[in-house]
Order: C-alpha cells, then sequence, then structure tokens
C-alpha cells in the first residue's frame, strides 16, 4: 500500500511550480515586453491619427507672366552664322541668324563678279576715251590753227589776185596780153576763193568736233551694261537679306533650335524666345502632370518645386502655390502650340498621352538671395532664371494609413462623405 500524502505537501509543491515560472520572466523581459507594447500603442495610433502625403508629380518650366513666342525662318537655307546666345535680350529687326542658299550664294558671287567686271572695264573705257579725246582735241586745235592761219593767208592773198586779174583784164581788151594769160589770173582767183571755202567748212566741222563729246554712244552702251549688273547684284543682295532672320519683336533667347551648318526649312522654328519684362516682375511654374492626378490638384495647394540646376541636397526645393489648373486635359500636339517648342514639349509631357497645365507661384521670401523661399536653408546664391526646368511635387491628398487595411471601395466612400470634400466641392461648383 502506498502511503498518503501529508496534508501540507501538495500546497507547497504549488508554490514551488509559481516561483520557478516566475522567475522565467526577469526585468529585463519586462521592458521589452513594455517597449513592444508602446510601439504597437503608436503604431496604432499613428495609423489611427497620422497622415501619409498622396503626391503628383510632373514636370515644369519658369517662365515670365508674359509668356513665349519663337522666331521662324524666313526662307529655307543653312545657318551660316548665329549672333545670339540663350538668356540674350533683341530688339525687334536685330538680326539673329544668317542662312546660306549655296545654290542663291553662287547666283550673288557671279553677279559679283560681273558688276565689279563691267565697272572696272567702265573705267578703263572712260581713261581710254579721255587719253584718246585729249589726243584728238590737241590734234584738232593744232589743225584748226593752221587752217585758220591758211584762211588769213587766203583772205589777204584773193583780193590781191582779184586786183591783178582786173589789170590783166585791162591789157587784154588793149590788146597787150593774150587771152590764157587773162584766164590763168581768173583761174587763180577762183581756185583760192573754192579753197577758202573748203577751209572755212573744215573749220566749222573741227569746231563742232571740239563741241562734241568723244565715243559718247559707246560710253552709253557700256554704261547701260553696268546698270543692268547692278540691279541685277542688288536684286540677289535683297533676296539674300531675306536669308538674314531678323527678330519680329523685342524678346529674351530661352533656346536656340539650330546649330551652324544645319539645314532649316521655311517657317521652321529656329529660336525659342520670351517677351521682354522688366527686371523684378513675377515669375511663374508652367508645369504638366498626368491627367488623372491633376484633376486632384486644386488653387492654393502647396508645391515643391526641384530645379534641375540647383542641388536638393544642399539647398532644398523652392516652395510655391497653385495659381491655376487648365480644366481640359492637354494633348503633345496641343502642348507644342502653346510652348511653340517640339523638343521641350515631348519633354515636359513624358510618357503621358494627356496632361493638365499646372501654373504655381514661387513663394517669396525677400531674405533669401534669389527672393523665393526653399525647404532648406536661404537656397542659392544665384537669380532664379526663366527658361530653368523643374520637376514639381504637389501635395493633393493626406490618407491615413489605417485606410490601407479597409478595402478600397470603403476608403473612397468615406472620403467621398467627408464633410470637408463636400465643401470643396461646393465651391469648385460655385
Amino acid at each position: 500500500m502506498s502511503e498518503e500524502a501529508e496534508p501540507g505537501s501538495h500546497e507547497d509543491s504549488l508554490i514551488d511550480k509559481m516561483g520557478e515560472t516566475l522567475a522565467v520572466v526577469d526585468t529585463k523581459s519586462w521592458l521589452a515586453i513594455i517597449a513592444l507594447g508602446g510601439i504597437l500603442t503608436f503604431l496604432l495610433l499613428w495609423s489611427i491619427f497620422g497622415k501619409i502625403p498622396i503626391k503628383a508629380e510632373g514636370l515644369g518650366i519658369i517662365l515670365n507672366e508674359k509668356g513665349v513666342f519663337s522666331v521662324e525662318s524666313t526662307t529655307p537655307g543653312i545657318v551660316q552664322k548665329i549672333f545670339v546666345k540663350k538668356d540674350d535680350r533683341f530688339t525687334a529687326g536685330e538680326n539673329l541668324i544668317e542662312l546660306l542658299e549655296p545654290e542663291e550664294e553662287l547666283k550673288l558671287q557671279a553677279a559679283e563678279l560681273k558688276l565689279t567686271t563691267e565697272e572696272a572695264e567702265l573705267a578703263r573705257l572712260k581713261t581710254q576715251v579721255g587719253e584718246e579725246y585729249k589726243a584728238e582735241v590737241l590734234a584738232m586745235h593744232a589743225e584748226l590753227k593752221a587752217l585758220e592761219f591758211n584762211q588769213e593767208k587766203l583772205l589777204e592773198e584773193i583780193p590781191k589776185l582779184k586786183e591783178v586779174s582786173e589789170k590783166k583784164r585791162s591789157l587784154y581788151e588793149k590788146g597787150l596780153i593774150s587771152l590764157q594769160a587773162l584766164r590763168d589770173a581768173e583761174f587763180q582767183v577762183s581756185e583760192r576763193e573754192i579753197n577758202l571755202e573748203k577751209m572755212k567748212a573744215s573749220i566749222s566741222s573741227l569746231k563742232a568736233k571740239l563741241a562734241k563729246e568723244y565715243r559718247t554712244e559707246e560710253i552709253k552702251g557700256k554704261e547701260q551694261e553696268v546698270l543692268a549688273a547692278k540691279e541685277n547684284y542688288e536684286l540677289l543682295m535683297k533676296r539674300k537679306e531675306l536669308a538674314l532672320i531678323k527678330a519680329p519683336q523685342p524678346g529674351k533667347v530661352l533656346e536656340v533650335n539650330v546649330r551652324e551648318g544645319t539645314f532649316v526649312a521655311k517657317g521652321e522654328a529656329v529660336i525659342w524666345s520670351e517677351h521682354v519684362v522688366k527686371e523684378g516682375d513675377p515669375i511663374l511654374i508652367y508645369s504638366y502632370v498626368s491627367a488623372d492626378m491633376g484633376k486632384r490638384i486644386n488653387p492654393g495647394a502647396k508645391v515643391n518645386v526641384e530645379l534641375l540646376n540647383v542641388n536638393p541636397q544642399e539647398f532644398g526645393m523652392m516652395n510655391a502655390e497653385v495659381l491655376d489648373v487648365s480644366l481640359f486635359a492637354i494633348s503633345a500636339n496641343a502642348l507644342e502650340k502653346t510652348l511653340q517648342n517640339a523638343t521641350l514639349s515631348q519633354y515636359l509631357m513624358g510618357s503621358n498621352r494627356a496632361v493638365l497645365q499646372i501654373i504655381a507661384k514661387p513663394v517669396a521670401d525677400h531674405s533669401t538671395p534669389s527672393g523665393f523661399s526653399w525647404t532648406s536653408g536661404s537656397g542659392p546664391q544665384e537669380v532664379i532664371t526663366t527658361g530653368t526646368l523643374a520637376k514639381i511635387k504637389v501635395i493633393i491628398e493626406e490618407v491615413r494609413p489605417i485606410s490601407y487595411l479597409f478595402p478600397v471601395w470603403k476608403l473612397k466612400s468615406a472620403l467621398d462623405q467627408s464633410p470637408e470634400k463636400d465643401s470643396k466641392a461646393v465651391q469648385k461648383d460655385g
């Protein structure tokens, strides 16, 4: 037979076992349990009362409020010289780009050579004619003097011969001389008178030649050839002026779309520019986000602008505020027409087929070098210029973490029924 247990032995064994159990959970373990409980409690409270920001991201560019325009080529050609660069300002009518048309350039060179040749030939002809005319004039003057001298001699000689002829006639009538002697005397008078008339005619002819220009028809013909060559050259020069792309209005260069040596077609946008504004005039951020996310953005939303030429790790991002959201989605073609820059439009569209335009205004802060507020410190030392590309982040919603534990339809229903959303919808409809 087994021995019966003593009355207090069972209770003592239970107490010993409880002591052993309590000894397993020491002080450090209790602290770990308390810490874990605290973390779980914090996570629970954060999931209920905390908020996770939902951001819409997109690409943008800084422009002034007056907008942009493109300078287009007025004629096809090869870019020979570019007179401006990025950030340069230009006035209306200023030469921006010089184009070269090989065929037209050859024509112009040929016309210039022809004009130079014709002018040289005209100058040579005038020199030659001048020298010839000078020699001719000297000869004519010498001949004229000789004729005038002989004329004077004849004028002196004829009266004397007439007197001799009259005397011989008297002698002939008296029978003292023969008829032949009389005729010889009269012949000498007639001969001298005929020579005198010839001399007078020669003198008149020489004087007429001296009064008349020498080889004028030949010079006039050459002058007509020079004039025709000059008109052709000037016409080609005017056509070359068309190959000079001039500024249609004052502006500032944002981007030169061509390089020297490249071919441009008529009507092609060669320079992307913005309208001139005064220093200190406001700038805006024109950004583009997907249509799905963009329709959730409202005016007044806060925007973080990461400029691509500013290190965000060093200076942070520029703070801005949404001014306007486009009512309708914008296609790639529509954006290209708005910005007048195909390359930039493709970049801003990204992989989206349609986007919404978000216009934001930087938050001013005159204590910073740039004049704008930044998420970290005072921002960069450089002035923020138009044409700068950027990435934007807009906080469109703040979601409580616990909502991710529920089905999406329940979360959406809860958000739609919230008084805050209802009031926003009423304001938007109004």
